[in-house]
């Protein structure tokens, strides 16, 4: 995941990439996320992706949000 996503919510990145955030392991604990939970440093988000939308899902949280780069 790049790191431009810290900081964002977990709904933002669900809206982004059509996958849902299935929990957030974070200080070695899973976490089932709210909408609002926001991306930490050294988070690990698993994902619950269709195969429709997977490689839609990678390419967009390997980049900046909302962008290319």
């Amino acid at each position: 995941m790049h790191d431009a996503w810290i900081g964002s919510t977990v709904a933002a990145l669900e809206a982004a990439t059509k996958a849902r955030v299935a929990y957030v392991v974070r200080f070695g604990s899973a976490v089932l996320p709210e909408p609002t939970t926001t991306v930490q440093v050294d988070d690990e988000l698993w994902f619950v992706i269709p195969d429709a939308v997977r490689a839609h899902a990678e390419r967009t949280v390997s980049r900046v949000p909302g962008g290319t780069a």
